[in-house]
């Protein structure tokens, strides 16, 4: 993501949107995604074959697996507390 190869693009795309914003109703054309992928898909590959897409989809993935793990933790964290008010005795 640091890689100027990379960042470069995505920095113009991120300046294009924020342009266009309201003329584009939020919305991210699709035709320009598609020039995007064309574009960092040329850049080459990396030792292990893989490309700078495959590289932002396991970053993606692990973003999201780390983001799921803390909702697993938050949830159990709560059950367990919830199953410990039982023991606490009810003042009104």
């Amino acid at each position: 993501m640091f890689d100027d190869y990379i960042q470069s693009p995505l920095m113009r795309e991120e300046k294009f949107f924020k342009d266009k914003k309201d003329e584009l109703e939020g919305c991210y054309p699709f035709e320009r995604a598609e020039g995007l992928y064309k574009e960092v898909k040329k850049m080459g590959t990396f030792d292990d074959g893989s490309n700078y897409m495959d590289k932002f989809r396991t970053l993606i993935t692990h973003i999201g697996n780390a983001l799921a793990f803390v909702r697993l933790l938050r949830s159990a964290a709560l059950h367990f507390a919830s199953k410990g008010l039982e023991f606490c005795p009810n003042k009104e």
